[in-house]
C-alpha cells in the first residue's frame, strides 16, 4: 500500500475522490475528479484524454487495493479516544460503473459507497489537513497535467509543513526535479520547470498564502539552485473543515 501511494499522483486521486465524497458526490467520473484536483474551478478548459485516463488507472489502484489497520495499541499508548479502532477495506471503497447520458454517450463513473478508510482512520486522531479551493486552482498558464498536480502537491505539503513547524524555509531545486522524475532531465526543460514553479509561487503570494520568495543562484550564476519561501508572521490559516474544501 505504501509503495502505492508513494505515487504524488494516485495520492492527489484519492484525495480528490474523498473531498468529493465528503461533500456529499456519491457518484463521480474522472471528470468529477479533475474538477475537484483543479480547485473546483472553472476557468481551466476541458481535461485531455490522456490525463482522464491517468485518474482512471489511478482510482483503479485505490479501488484494488486493500488496507488493513488496528489501531488499538495506538490508540491506548496515546490515549486516543477512537470510536473505531479496526479498519479494513478498500482504499477508496467504491463500484465501476459505465453511465449513459441523454445523448447516448458512455462515461466511466464509479459510486462511492462508504468513507474512505485512511479519511476516517486520520479524523479519529486529528491529522486531516484541509486546503483552501483556491489554493488548488491552476494558475492560467498551467496546464492540467500529472506533472503539474504533483509539483503544485508537492509545493504545498513543504510549505504547509514550513508553516506548521521550526524546519528550514528553503527547497532546492534538485529535490523537486527528483520528485515530479526529472532529475536527468536536459538544461531547457529544468529551466521550464523552474518557470511553472515561479508561476505557482507568483499566484500564491497574490492569494495571500505566502509572503514572497527568493530564489538563490548557483556559485557559477547561471543556474537558480535554491528557493527561500517568506512566510506571513501570523501564519496563513491553512486548516479548515475538509467538508468545505
Amino acid at each position: 500500500m505504501q509503495a502505492k501511494l508513494a505515487d504524488r499522483f494516485t495520492r492527489a486521486t484519492c484525495d480528490a475522490l474523498t473531498s468529493l465524497y465528503l461533500a456529499g458526490n456519491k457518484y463521480v467520473t474522472p471528470e468529477h475528479i479533475a474538477y475537484a484536483m483543479n480547485g473546483y474551478s472553472n476557468k481551466r478548459r476541458k481535461s485531455t484524454p490522456e490525463f482522464l485516463a491517468q485518474i482512471e488507472e489511478s482510482v483503479e489502484v485505490l479501488r484494488h487495493t486493500w488496507c488493513r489497520i488496528d489501531a488499538t495499541k495506538e490508540a491506548q499508548a496515546k490515549g486516543y479516544n477512537f470510536t473505531e479502532t479496526k479498519f479494513d477495506g478498500a482504499l477508496i471503497p467504491s463500484d465501476g460503473l459505465e453511465v449513459v447520458d441523454m445523448n447516448g454517450k458512455r462515461t466511466k463513473a464509479y459510486e462511492i459507497f462508504k468513507e474512505p478508510i485512511l479519511y476516517r482512520y486520520a479524523k479519529q486522531k486529528g491529522q486531516v489537513l484541509t486546503v483552501d479551493i483556491n489554493l488548488l486552482a491552476l494558475p492560467e498558464k498551467i496546464n492540467m497535467t500529472r506533472e503539474n498536480i504533483i509539483l503544485r502537491n508537492y509545493l504545498l505539503a513543504q510549505i504547509d509543513w514550513m508553516n506548521h513547524s521550526n524546519r528550514s524555509r528553503t527547497m532546492t531545486y534538485e529535490t523537486i526535479f527528483k520528485e515530479i522524475g526529472k532529475q536527468d532531465a536536459v538544461r531547457v526543460e529544468k529551466q521550464r520547470i523552474r518557470q511553472r514553479i515561479r508561476l505557482f509561487l507568483d499566484n500564491w503570494v497574490n492569494l495571500g498564502y505566502i509572503k514572497g520568495y527568493e530564489e538563490e543562484p548557483k556559485t557559477n550564476g547561471l543556474a537558480k539552485e535554491k528557493i527561500t519561501i517568506t512566510l506571513h508572521e501570523d501564519h496563513y490559516i491553512l486548516h479548515s473543515n475538509y467538508e468545505n474544501n
